[in-house]
C-alpha cells in the first residue's frame, strides 16, 4: 500500500508504575534515555535510529531517511487477525514456514518460484488441518 510502511516496530518502551517506591528516579532514568546525550550515541549505534533528525547522519549517499518520517507504520495488531489467532492458534506457523522456506531463497538452495509454490502447499495443507480442528497447534513447521 503506497504511503505505508512494514516492518517498523517500536522499541524499549518505558512506564513508571503508579506503586513505584521511587518515581524520582524512575522518571529521571526516563528523561535521561530520551535525553540529546543518548539520542548523539543511538544515532551511531547500528540498528537503532533516534526520533531527533538532526543527530541522524549518513555516509552513504543513496540512504534515504525520509521515508522514516513521512510514510506512515502498518498498525502492529490488526483487531481481525487478533481474533483469527485466538480462534486458530497454529495459524501463525503458516508464516513460520514461508519465513524458512525465504530463507533458503536467500542461502540460494531454492529459487522464489519454488518456495512460493511449497509455501502454497504447505500453507493449504496447513489450513485444511486448521479447518478439521481450528485449535490444533502445529509443534513443527513440517508437521
Amino acid at each position: 500500500k503506497p504511503g505505508v510502511a512494514v516492518g517498523t516496530w517500536v522499541g524499549n518502551m518505558m512506564a513508571i508504575n503508579t506503586m513505584a517506591a521511587n518515581k524520582e528516579d524512575a522518571w529521571d532514568l526516563i528523561k535521561f534515555v530520551n535525553s540529546n546525550e543518548v539520542a548523539k550515541i543511538k544515532a551511531h549505534t547500528r540498528g537503532e535510529l533516534t526520533s531527533r533528525k538532526d543527530y541522524i547522519t549518513t555516509q552513504v549517499p543513496s540512504v534515504n531517511l525520509e521515508s522514516f518520517y513521512t510514510l506512515k507504520p502498518l498498525p502492529a495488531n490488526d483487531p481481525l487477525m487478533n481474533v483469527l489467532q485466538t480462534q486458530k492458534p497454529g495459524i501463525s506457523r503458516i508464516n513460520d514456514v514461508g519465513r524458512q522456506l525465504f530463507t533458503e531463497v536467500y542461502q540460494g538452495k531454492r529459487t522464489v518460484e519454488s518456495a512460493l509454490k511449497a509455501w502454497e502447499k504447505q500453507g493449504n495443507t496447513m489450513l485444511g488441518t486448521l479447518e478439521k480442528d481450528p485449535t490444533y497447534y502445529f509443534d513443527s513447521i513440517g508437521d
